[in-house]
């Protein structure tokens, strides 16, 4: 027995035993999708890059939901278009309303105008009921041309709210898509890494679901002994 003060240091302790090798990164490539196996493109033992395809899996159900919401979203575009065209035809016809109840205004005001330059000569070609005529009917138009000009702002806010929809709607399709546009990419089983292919399970006509472990993979090159 050796009894001595514990001091503050490096302890070193030096184990000896039998052991293996293990690499320092491994990691199980899974998948997102269900699938079938539908072809397998490496074995253990291999080498792979980082991208390089391991397996393919097939899903024809999903593949079709790709296809149809591609269709979906082109026949979505196609009405979107064709509505903003609508309105935009309703537009240019409220402006044309508007310049038509500016130019019936602009018009009684220039008649009325007119009439009253006469009267004020005394000339007695017009008479006093038909000058107070143009001037109520110029003061309808006038109210007229107001309403119209509120109505083409609406118009505007209308469009706006209109377009505002439509791109929101085609916002959720587009993310839609690409939901599913990954879950078909991830049909191909590729490397995360470059590394080994340690242990690949799967066999050809094996159904998965999704989150199944298809291979291990360890990167070559970075080992640690395990005793």
């Amino acid at each position: 027995m050796l009894i001595d003060v514990v001091q503050r240091g490096e302890l070193n302790v030096s184990v000896r035993g039998t052991g293996i090798l293990v690499p320092q990164d491994i990691r199980w490539v899974a998948t997102n999708v269900e699938g079938r196996v539908e072809r397998i493109l490496t074995k253990a033992g291999a080498q792979v890059k980082k991208g390089d395809l391991l397996m393919e899996l097939s899903n024809p159900q999903l593949v079709q939901q790709l296809e149809e919401t591609k269709w979906e979203l082109e026949e979505m575009l196609a009405e979107t278009n064709a509505q903003e065209v609508a309105l935009e035809s309703q537009l240019l016809d409220q402006e044309a309303a508007v310049i038509n109840e500016r130019l019936n205004h602009e018009r009684a005001l220039l008649t009325f105008n007119a009439q009253k330059t006469l009267l004020d000569q005394g000339v007695v070609a017009v008479s006093q009921i038909d000058h107070a005529e143009v001037q109520i009917e110029g003061a309808q138009f006038k109210e007229r041309w107001q309403l119209e000009i509120k109505r083409l702002d609406k118009k505007h806010e209308n469009l706006a709210a209109q377009r505002k929809a439509y791109q929101a709607r085609i916002h959720r399709m587009r993310r839609i898509l690409q939901r599913i546009q990954e879950q078909v990419d991830g049909l191909n089983v590729r490397a995360t890494m470059d590394s080994i292919v340690q242990v690949m399970p799967m066999e050809l006509g094996q159904q998965v679901s999704a989150g199944t472990n298809l291979a291990r993979l360890a990167r070559s090159g970075e080992f640690f002994a395990e005793l």
